[in-house]
């Protein structure tokens, strides 16, 4: 029987499909990239999408927190370890370091995601997932906490809609949660984005976007603090609360 891979680290180059209007990483791509590797890991411990469609489950985002202290330009190239820890009342605990190609961290993220029932589309607890999930005590946490809940800004907001659009959309038939930073990015817009680059930003993933949802959207800004979240009629479906620095 072999043992189980406890973590896995891959690499990205940034390219011209992944790398944002300034030549850097893109942060939906970021996102992108961790979930690649996180699909890699679980894959190698036995629950990854093919053996959770066969239940027909599937892994859903439910809160991350990024901390970046650079983003690698085109060129470059990054990689992102990623590791377990065991679940914790139905949510499971994923980390990541995102390193340079010297070897040099760069990144550091904490996240809790869920399993989701893709009929019922609400959580589960899955014991037959629990019991593959390794405790890593070699590898200790490299944010002290998890994620935490996001709380919204005084200040007035900038109000927009959205309907979700093809390119939106994953296999799990929902918005992917890379795109909801997408929607982000944009609401700050071309002169933010090209003038500063997000440090430090918590996503809260409170319930999926599907087609035919119109999304009302509130962007709030105090200084370089952000925050950006998506509702339909008064029901919370994402926050994000972020904090920008000047592009170096």
């Amino acid at each position: 029987m072999s043992q189980p891979v406890h973590s896995v680290c891959q690499a990205f180059p940034i390219k011209t499909t992944n790398m944002d209007l300034c030549s850097t990483w893109k942060p939906s791509s970021l996102l992108e990239a961790m979930q690649e590797t996180a699909s890699t890991n679980c894959d190698l411990l036995g629950c990854g999408r093919k053996d959770l469609l066969k239940q027909n489950n599937a892994w859903v985002a439910l809160r991350m927190e990024i901390f970046m202290d650079r983003y690698p330009a085109l060129g470059e190239t990054a990689s992102v370890l990623t590791y377990p820890k065991p679940p914790r009342h139905g949510m499971y605990p994923r980390y990541f370091v995102i390193s340079d190609e010297h070897g040099e961290a760069i990144g550091k993220v904490s996240s809790l995601w869920a399993l989701l029932d893709l009929e019922t589309r609400k959580s589960i607890s899955f014991s037959p997932v629990n019991a593959l999930i390794p405790d890593t005590p070699e590898l200790a946490p490299c944010l002290p906490k998890l994620p935490p809940l996001v709380a919204p800004l005084s200040s007035a907001s900038v109000v927009s809609e959205f309907l979700p659009v093809y390119t939106d959309l994953d296999a799990n038939r929902h918005v992917n949660n890379a795109r909801y930073l997408d929607w982000c990015c944009n609401a700050l817009g071309i002169e933010t984005m090209s003038q500063y680059e997000l440090a430090h930003f918590v996503i809260n993933y409170e319930k999926e976007i599907i087609p035919g949802q119109r999304i009302r959207t509130e962007l709030r800004r105090e200084g370089s603090t952000f925050y950006f979240a998506g509702f339909e009629g008064d029901i919370l479906h994402f926050a994000i609360l972020g904090d920008l620095r000047l592009r170096g």
